[in-house]
């Protein structure tokens, strides 16, 4: 296959260094605008989009087990809801800071996961499908126990105790909270890039596409897979424990097997190209069904549906890689273009 770089003579690595400064200034005026948007937006827009990037890093920590792991995890959501029950026990009982809870749910999450993992990965397919999806089928039964109700609180839930905010330069505690979500959001995709590239990043592609000769090259495939989908809960707890803190309330119902099964759906509708995958599919879960519940209130659930059949047909490979497609077509038509033009002068 000949690339936009050799339609024009150039060797392919000068135009790929010639669109990385463009690339990099790219991502520098987002994240400014990014830093900027407190000031900017009101209380409800910054609730929203607190709530994306909370829901970015579940998506991020998903993509680790189901696109660069191969398997399939139906019970992310479990782990999202540890988090935040952490998050709600440790500030109410505790006096410990919030960044440390956060740290903490992580922590725990991540052995959780790697528990879950350890026993579940021997299976493959299905059947691992299986596995986790009674996790997050039964996690919110779990909570609902009389015997746990004086630590979860039944099926009526905890009031999550906002942490003590210090107003010292005007600035609120949703602001620091967007902030502090954007900081972790910007960690865990560094993380995931780290962790998929490079030597691990092989050995992961490895076990991946041929299990069977990356375990004959001397690959542990247990490991690499067991740490993956532990790292993966992680991050679900992570963004569980600030998910705690942004509604200030959780209970068993709002952690349900369909929050499990809309991080899937971010994972295919966004697609898994950089951070923009996990952006733009966490802001389909967030947004898709407000838009579907305005333009039709009769029926909210089969407009939805029907907006997830549109983007299976029309983005294959999710929004993220049908745009990266895109303008990896457009940028070709231009280097064309200039290279006909050089030509005719």
């Amino acid at each position: 296959m000949t690339d936009s770089a050799s339609v024009v003579g150039a060797p392919p690595r000068a135009a790929e260094g010639r669109t990385r400064p463009l690339n990099r200034a790219w991502l520098a005026l987002l994240l400014l605008s990014a830093l900027a948007l407190p000031f900017l937006a009101g209380s409800y827009a910054l609730f929203m989009a607190t709530q994306l990037m909370i829901f970015a890093i579940a998506v991020i920590g998903l993509n680790l087990v189901v696109v660069n792991g191969g398997q399939i995890s139906l019970g992310h959501g479990a782990f999202f809801a540890a988090g935040a029950y952490i998050m709600a026990l440790l500030l109410n009982q505790t006096p410990l800071p919030h960044v440390l809870v956060v740290v903490i749910a992580g922590l725990l999450c991540f052995g959780a996961g790697w528990l879950f993992a350890k026993p579940a990965l021997r299976l493959s397919g299905p059947y691992l499908a299986l596995a986790t999806f009674a996790l997050a089928v039964t996690t919110p039964q779990f909570l609902k126990l009389e015997a746990l109700r004086q630590y979860t609180g039944g099926s009526q839930g905890l009031s999550v105790t906002t942490p003590f905010f210090a107003n010292r330069a005007g600035i609120t505690f949703e602001q620091w909270l967007y902030w502090l979500s954007l900081l972790v959001v910007v960690l865990a995709f560094v993380l995931a890039r780290n962790i998929t590239v490079g030597r691990t990043g092989r050995a992961i592609a490895a076990v991946r596409e041929h299990p069977i000769a990356a375990s004959a090259m001397g690959v542990p495939i247990a490991r690499y897979s067991t740490a993956l989908f532990a790292v993966s809960a992680a991050l679900a707890g992570v963004a569980g424990s600030l998910a705690a803190l942004l509604t200030q309330f959780v209970s068993p119902d709002s952690f349900s097997v369909l929050l499990s099964m809309s991080f899937i759906v971010a994972c295919i509708t966004g697609g898994s190209v950089g951070i923009a995958g996990p952006m733009l599919g966490a802001a389909f879960i967030v947004l898709a069904p407000n838009v579907v519940e305005k333009i039709n209130p009769s029926a909210p659930g089969a407009l939805y549906g029907v907006l997830l059949i549109l983007c299976a047909i029309f983005l294959p490979q999710g929004a993220s890689g049908s745009l990266r497609l895109g303008f990896a077509r457009i940028r070709q038509h231009l280097l064309r273009a200039r290279s006909n033009n050089d030509e005719f002068t």
